[in-house]
């Protein structure tokens, strides 16, 4: 993986945003963003290009149907599941879905070989 991937954390929960960056950090990845909130994601989304997506975050009115629309068809979207309430997330066609809880290992795996 390049460390000069630019990757953001949408999380809604401040303690493990912190944990996805020093996680990500650790493999020596450094332009991270974070926001806690789809909308809030959408300015960053809007002035960047990224290259990964990590979305761990609740669905609310929606809004992730509107990200959809904002990412890049070129960046990566990995969703962590048991995030997701909407029964209906066909419209994510191109995102992986990791499994909480997992491993730093396999969620690492994941990021570097989509």
């Amino acid at each position: 993986m390049d460390s000069n991937e630019k990757i953001l954390v949408i999380c809604d929960d401040a303690d493990l945003s912190g944990l996805y960056r020093e996680m990500l950090e650790t493999y020596g990845l450094t332009f991270i963003d974070t926001a806690r909130t789809i909308s809030e994601s959408e300015k960053f989304l809007r002035n960047n290009i990224y290259n990964t997506v990590i979305l761990d975050c609740r669905n609310q009115n929606g809004e992730l149907r509107d990200l959809k629309r904002i990412i890049d068809d070129n960046t990566k979207l990995l969703c962590v599941e048991s995030s997701f309430e909407d029964p209906d997330l066909s419209f994510l066609e191109n995102a992986t879905f990791i499994p909480k809880p997992f491993s730093i290992d396999s969620f690492m795996g994941e990021l570097v070989t989509r």
